[in-house]
């Protein structure tokens, strides 16, 4: 056993029990309090036999037979990790960059308002109507015959665009019904032009919401500067509207980005609790080339308070039946309760982006970047498209077993080894390693283990897992 295989950690709920998280299958199993003891000599560096005979000097049980069972559990500690099956190959999900500009300027966009690499002679501002159909025949003929299928808008703002994302939803919906295909729809906006006309569209629709806000009115307007003082009020009118039409509220989510400015994660949900109808958010802590906006090391101290104190919301929220999604911590909850070894990024295998030109590229951090791009949706050809992502030396290199700094820690196939178009936008090498990026992930897995553990408790951790079951992964990150 290596200490890299697994992690331990007192159970929150019975003093004498302990959390044994396993790497490579993400099983999470309550152990006693002599096999938790086990494990942590192994974690401090014991071997394995004196481990055993340290623990049986103060107990009178077998402890070399107490841990046979746990460590020669195949379920538990398997040889190799067990990915998801990304074996046949087709496209699920394309992202249409319909925009390429924007109406907000927020101080920390890697996008750059929607320059992204391009050069500012290069670059196309909005997707035409010709070419987001022809990306919808591109998804449709690259997904190989599956059925189930979607569409992100992106941008830049999409909804400065909305004319074409509603031709483009139009078209989508008539290929569909004729193959019989079950076709989603997604969107990510900062919904300040949101109409009522745009709301009730996304509504009948059934889009997912992905909405960027970083708190109230104050933090809105310093970080995320609108274009007139009164936006903040249109946003909070859109969003009530947006919350009590919607057939499936719970298909609009709240992204908020955290940075040394204001790093505190449950002040931020309490807004958005105590505030407004939003009952699902996503907090992500910011990524910048200005060392200004990330978190140093008193700011993470206040995050990790103000974490536990959000993952106390989470789950108090769930006993009051008004439950408030931190899909930080839910996301991870369904890997382990899956069980099926973690996260692998579908880009590339199942998703990509494409442009307002119609160039297609891995995901939305590398749009515009020749390094990452895979061809144009009007020329491309199926067979040298899917050789090309097979082949692709970036995707290879970026496992996360291959990964000098990834290779040792137990987070690992949880995380994935991190964001490779984050790390190429920021330290122009898609290998580099953000250790805030680590310390946060980490964080959150830890608190989502501690939460399992209240919830099997209460009895109330399969309503967490049905609604995670319910939504798509693409649609919210």
């Amino acid at each position: 056993m290596d200490k890299k295989d697994f992690y331990v950690l007192p159970d929150i709920i019975s003093l004498d029990k302990w959390l044994l998280f396993s790497t490579n299958s993400s099983a999470l199993i309550k152990v006693s309090d002599i096999i938790g003891k086990y494990f942590l000599l192994i974690k401090a560096g014991v071997s394995h036999n004196d481990a055993i005979k340290h623990l049986s000097k103060d107990s009178n049980k077998d402890v070399k037979k107490l841990l046979s069972e746990v460590l020669e559990s195949k379920e538990i500690f398997p040889k190799s990790p067990v990915f998801p099956d990304f074996k046949k190959e087709g496209l699920e999900v394309i992202w249409l960059h319909v925009s390429h500009t924007c109406n907000a300027n927020c101080k920390y966009c890697y996008a750059s308002k929607g320059k992204y690499f391009y050069k500012e002679d290069e670059k196309d501002i909005y997707m035409n109507e010709d070419v987001a159909k022809a990306a919808v025949d591109f998804l449709f003929e690259f997904s190989n015959g599956k059925k189930k299928l979607g569409i992100q808008f992106f941008g830049g703002e999409p909804l400065m665009n909305f004319n074409v994302i509603r031709k483009t939803v139009e078209y989508a919906n008539k290929i569909a019904q004729a193959k019989k295909v079950k076709i989603s729809y997604g969107i990510t906006t900062n919904f300040y032009l949101a109409t009522k006309e745009i709301v009730d569209f996304l509504n009948h629709n059934d889009f997912s919401v992905l909405i960027s806000i970083d708190g109230d009115n104050f933090i809105q307007k310093f970080m995320r500067p609108p274009q007139s003082d009164n936006s903040f009020e249109f946003l909070r009118k859109n969003l009530k509207y947006a919350c009590f039409t919607f057939k499936n509220p719970r298909k609009i989510f709240v992204r908020s980005t955290i940075t040394s400015f204001y790093p505190f994660p449950y002040e931020i949900s309490k807004y958005f609790y105590n505030n407004t109808p939003i009952r699902n958010i996503s907090i992500s802590i910011v990524s910048s080339n200005d060392k200004n906006l990330v978190l140093d090391e008193e700011n993470k101290i206040i995050y990790t308070i103000q974490n536990q104190r959000l993952s106390d919301l989470y789950v108090k929220s769930l006993y009051k039946n008004d439950w408030f999604n931190v899909i930080n911590f839910t996301s991870y909850i369904k890997m382990i309760y899956d069980a099926n070894g973690g996260y692998k990024c579908n880009m590339g295998n199942a998703s990509v982006n494409i442009d307002p030109k119609g160039d297609v590229y891995l995901c939305q951090w590398l749009i515009g970047n020749d390094k990452f791009k895979l061809g144009n949706i009007n020329s491309v050809n199926k067979i040298d498209f899917f050789k090309g992502i097979r082949n692709n030396k970036y995707l290879h290199e970026i496992n996360v077993i291959r990964k000098p700094f990834c290779k040792d820690c137990w987070a690992r196939h949880l995380c994935g080894g991190g964001c490779m178009g984050r790390a190429f936008t920021y330290y122009n090498n898609h290998l580099h390693i953000d250790n805030s990026i680590c310390w946060y992930t980490k964080l959150n897995i830890i608190a989502a283990i501690e939460i399992i553990s209240i919830l099997q408790h209460k009895k109330l951790l399969n309503k967490v897992v049905k609604f995670s079951y319910e939504k798509e992964r693409s649609n919210y990150e």
